[in-house]
């Protein structure tokens, strides 16, 4: 990809070749700027703005409408009078046109579970103007004339295609990024952008808004934060039910906030997107640094409890003797994401750094605050005793 995606995308005149490295992104564009209203011309004009600042960015590639580029048409204007002495219609001429110039489909010939579509189609071929007026359109009279005698051909250009979104014009502008960019950071350019020159001199009557990969994150952002609460809540009460102790519980879920840390700088350090795969990572992250906790505090109120240390004596003794194990299993953790991280693929990566430097940076953070922790929250206890 590295190599292919940027010297081959304009190596070939008049076509553009994308490459996409597979992300289970459903989007037509990573940046994607809409606007909607009933007037295609302003629409295009915002287009126009638009894809000229998309151009000028060096990390955005194919920069593209969706409305492509205009077709060159025939507009057909009946004479009223004539059609009308003839007994012809605008469906009877769309019927003429069609079977006359382009063919028509008529019926379906079946080969075992496949259809074979039917069609009759003129012995001349050829799509001009030339042949558009000497198409014979039949009326419902009987008589069958050219259209050159009911009509005035022009040609003219119009749009090949016109979306639209919730039964309103939209027209979005599209644009690829570049390899080794990020779509959020490009995308913060472009809003900024929008937000400063294009939305203050808007039209009325056309609106904006933003597609692509934000439009699409935030929509699957929010059923992700809901599982990560879910997720938090199981292993609270699995805490619960293995510590029967609802305080030490609550200790090993807020040391879970020991992942803020090793999150936050790999995804400073790599640059990286904060995507729906990383909420994935963190989730990851969580279940090691409260496993690590467990580790910790199982050998701490074994201690305590059965070997009757004292509290400051059990979480410095248990801080030794569980760095080995939790060093072990951190650096597993670490280490079996690495290939992840090191393959570039936007859609892993996120979720592999949030993991390789979380879990080393919770490591050094479990051994040593996790006992100072204890012990502040239960010398308390000993005292009373």
């Amino acid at each position: 990809m590295n190599k292919y995606a940027d010297k081959y995308a304009f190596y070939f005149p008049e076509a553009y070749v994308r490459f996409k490295q597979l992300d289970f992104q459903a989007v037509d564009a990573p940046i994607e700027v809409r606007f909607i209203g009933d007037n295609i011309g302003d629409l295009k004009a915002q287009a126009d703005k638009t894809s000229d600042y998309l151009q000028s960015l060096d990390e955005c590639l194919w920069v593209r409408t969706s409305f492509d580029t205009p077709s060159p048409t025939i507009n057909v204007t009946l004479n009223q009078a004539e059609t009308g002495r003839l007994g012809i219609n605008k469906t009877l001429t769309s019927l003429g046109i069609a079977s006359g110039l382009t063919g028509m489909k008529i019926t379906d010939l079946w080969e075992g579970n496949y259809a074979v579509p039917v069609a009759i189609k003129p012995e001349n071929t050829e799509n001009n103007i030339s042949s558009l007026e000497n198409v014979p359109i039949s009326g419902l009279l009987g008589t069958s004339v050219p259209l050159r005698q009911i009509g005035v051909l022009s040609p003219e250009w119009n749009e090949s295609i016109i979306t639209h979104r919730n039964g309103m014009r939209s027209l979005s502008v599209f644009a690829d990024v570049s390899r080794g960019a990020y779509a959020n950071q490009v995308f913060d350019k472009v809003s900024r952008f929008v937000e400063t020159e294009i939305a203050p001199r808007l039209p009325d009557g056309v609106e904006y808004e933003y597609g692509g990969l934000s439009a699409f994150e935030d929509e699957v952002m929010s059923p992700m934060y809901l599982a990560m609460v879910i997720a938090f809540v199981m292993m609270f009460f699995i805490l619960v039910f293995h510590f029967r102790k609802i305080k030490l519980a609550v200790i090993v879920m807020l040391s879970s906030a020991l992942s803020i840390f090793g999150a936050a700088f790999g995804v400073w350090v790599l640059g990286i997107d904060f995507s729906a795969f990383a909420i994935l990572g963190i989730i990851g992250l969580v279940g090691i640094i409260i496993r690590n906790g467990i580790i910790m505090y199982d050998y701490i109120e074994h201690l305590r409890l059965n070997r009757h240390f004292p509290v400051l004596q059990a979480a410095v003794d248990a801080g030794k003797r569980r760095m080995r194990p939790i060093f072990l299993t951190s650096a597993a953790a670490s280490m079996g994401v690495l290939p992840m991280i090191l393959s570039g693929s936007p859609m892993w990566v996120g979720m592999a750094a949030i993991i390789f430097f979380g879990t080393l940076i919770s490591m050094v953070l479990v051994v040593t605050v996790l006992p100072v922790v204890y012990w502040l929250v239960f010398k308390g206890e000993e005292l009373k005793n």
